[in-house]
């Protein structure tokens, strides 16, 4: 039997992949998209339904969709995830209520299930909040609204009938990434030849290529417990350095890594909040792409886009 699911922020980095994994596994794929200026270049050819509603008005969605029947639904879209925008709170209020309101839609279009997008930033905040004598810095309003739109969707989840199911994403990195997230500015700093400057690199970190974190979500969907929380990783967590050195390393580089230049700032979480071991163990997901591969495949990407622009 045919299943169908709904992705808000279909067009976003992750959101697309997802898109693109739900299809070639048999799925009718509906995607909400803000408005018609909304970026469509990633869901190009793909035999999808798009419908436009706004993030503010996605208590109308079950007025705009003309299949009234849905298995899943995936929401994604987040305003203000980079820029000064992470650190506004009227952005942040706005997405938990929207979070919060995408559970009722969901409902109200018959979905079984329901999976919300987090992050691994949600353990940061909840650790400064904790810690006597931390400040909670404004770069923080984004972790902490993932965090409250996390706990209030799950209510109400709980309080209409609806499976709820939540990840939290450690770092997600891949072709396609267009935003200056770690290993993109990394890799294009080598491009450009320029100085590459870093923390002393002692913070914990974990990256997971697009394409599995594409599939963990689906997985997750399929396979997971309802009213669980699942981290998205690769099950190899490692101080950042030991990752930036084996970048350096892959890509074969002659340049010099300058570990200490730049003041680290933020929280080190234990490795065991980078545990994915219940992703693993409920929902039938490994990881395929190691980090070498996937950094080759992102190298080659980001070179030829550069190229295209040249």
């Amino acid at each position: 039997m045919l299943k169908r699911a709904i992705v808000t922020g279909g067009n976003g980095f992750i959101g697309s992949h997802l898109v693109k994994n739900l299809l070639n596994n048999g799925y009718d794929v509906t995607v909400i998209l803000r408005d018609q200026a909304s970026n469509t270049d990633r869901l190009k050819d793909l035999g999808i339904n798009i419908v436009y509603c706004d993030n503010k008005q996605i208590t109308t969605l079950p007025e705009r969709v003309e299949n009234k029947v849905f298995d899943l639904f995936f929401h994604f879209a987040w305003e203000g995830v980079s820029g000064d925008a992470r650190k506004d709170i009227n952005v942040q209020f706005d997405n938990i209520r929207s979070t919060v309101d995408a559970v009722v839609s969901a409902k109200a279009l018959g979905c079984q299930r329901f999976i919300g997008a987090g992050s691994i930033m949600e353990d940061e905040s909840l650790y400064l909040c904790e810690t006597a004598g931390k400040p909670l810095p404004a770069q923080y309003l984004y972790g902490s609204a993932k965090l409250s739109a996390h706990m209030l969707s799950k209510t109400k989840a709980s309080e209409v009938g609806i499976d709820f199911l939540w990840t939290k994403i450690t770092n997600t990195y891949g072709p396609g990434e267009i935003s200056p997230r770690f290993i993109n500015t990394t890799i294009r700093k080598i491009l450009n030849a320029e100085r590459l400057e870093f923390t002393a690199g002692t913070q914990n970190y974990d990256f997971v290529y697009i394409d599995d974190v594409a599939e963990a979500f689906r997985l997750v969907a399929e396979n997971g417990k309802n009213n669980t929380s699942y981290v998205v990783g690769s099950g190899n967590a490692r101080p950042l350095r030991k990752y930036v050195e084996l970048l350096h390393d892959t890509l074969e580089t002659n340049q010099e890594l300058h570990f200490g230049d730049i003041p680290f700032q933020g929280v080190n979480l234990d490795l065991s909040c980078f545990d994915p071991s219940s992703l693993f163990l409920d929902t039938g997901y490994r990881p395929k792409i190691k980090f070498e591969e996937g950094i080759q495949r992102t190298f080659e990407w980001i070179r030829g886009v550069k190229n295209a622009e040249i």
